[in-house]
């Protein structure tokens, strides 16, 4: 997953991302939408485990590349941003392992390895996995 923050969401007309791994590479626009964050919101008085939440958009755009599969083998990461009207290009490329994705700690099940991107005016940065 990319996030691009709501610094340059608003002059972003699109983006490019290019992975590599294990001598494969994807090659994809992404599909970008408006991010948001999760708000806590009230939790049931009868059921304490079940509790709202809201989703406020935050000004980012967030776009995902499908894969098929991918391994926890390094990987090259390359993301080509268009400023908005067509304007310049810009290129951010990085290298990391990506790592599996757990929900309710290191002894429970993982998914499989995932990666999570932000993309800034300071330029590409990972996110680390929860």
């Amino acid at each position: 997953m990319l996030t691009v923050s709501a610094e340059l969401a608003a002059q972003t007309e699109s983006v490019h991302l290019s992975v590599c791994q294990d001598g494969r590479c994807t090659d994809r626009d992404l599909d970008l939408h408006a991010g948001s964050i999760s708000e806590s919101g009230t939790c049931s008085e009868t059921v304490p485990e079940s509790c709202a939440a809201t989703e406020i958009p935050d000004g980012t755009l967030v776009g995902r590349l499908p894969l098929q599969k991918f391994s926890d083998s390094p990987m090259e990461i390359r993301v080509t941003r268009t400023a908005a009207n067509g304007g310049e290009k810009s290129t951010e490329t990085t290298k990391l392992s990506p790592g599996p994705v757990t929900f309710r700690g290191p002894t429970c099940s993982s998914l499989e390895p995932q990666v999570r991107l932000e993309l800034s005016s300071s330029g590409l940065k990972v996110i680390p996995q929860l």
